[in-house]
């Protein structure tokens, strides 16, 4: 050769070495890197670390899972808990108001008895103040309206009484 083509061909050779730098990176290194990384082990302990790293990901993936797992069981049996006492609180508030409704029916049935009783009781007293009169002026018209008025009246005690006595 000569040694001009030696001077280029040598030229060459170094300017296409320095443009395949050396680097362990496969993307970086070009083909002197890359037969460097491989027959150094540069690549293979690349390759083992990024394994590493995956193993790690996947070992915090799996604890994220169960953890997350670990949560929802408990979400669930809370609400499950949370459900049932707002069921007995409206079983309670339920109860509550029905006792309510029963003491106020309670009071009432006493007020009402004795209005009944004090209603039924006059009525009687106007039956027999009635029948008496009846009585004196047994010839009379009057009579006739008295016993028709005295029975109505009988006819209001009896209803009394029924709604008195009736079971509630």
């Amino acid at each position: 050769m000569r040694p001009v083509s030696r001077l280029l061909f040598v030229l060459s050779l170094t300017g296409l070495l320095n443009a395949c730098a050396v680097s362990d990176n496969p993307r970086e290194g070009g083909l002197v890197g890359g037969l460097y990384g491989i027959f150094s082990g540069a690549y293979d302990q690349r390759v083992q670390e990024r394994q590493r790293n995956l193993d790690n990901l996947k070992n915090l993936e799996q604890s994220d899972r169960l953890e997350q797992h670990s949560l929802l069981s408990e979400k669930a049996q809370t609400q499950n808990e949370l459900t049932k006492l707002q069921q007995q609180s409206k079983q309670f508030a339920r109860e509550l108001e029905k006792l309510h409704r029963e003491i106020a029916q309670a009071r009432l049935n006493t007020e009402q008895q004795q209005a009944f009783k004090q209603r039924a009781q006059s009525l009687q007293n106007e039956v027999k103040s009635l029948q008496s009169k009846a009585k004196e002026d047994s010839a009379s018209a009057a009579v006739k309206e008295y016993q028709q008025q005295a029975q109505r009246l009988q006819k209001d005690i009896k209803a009394l009484k029924a709604e008195l006595y009736q079971p509630k």
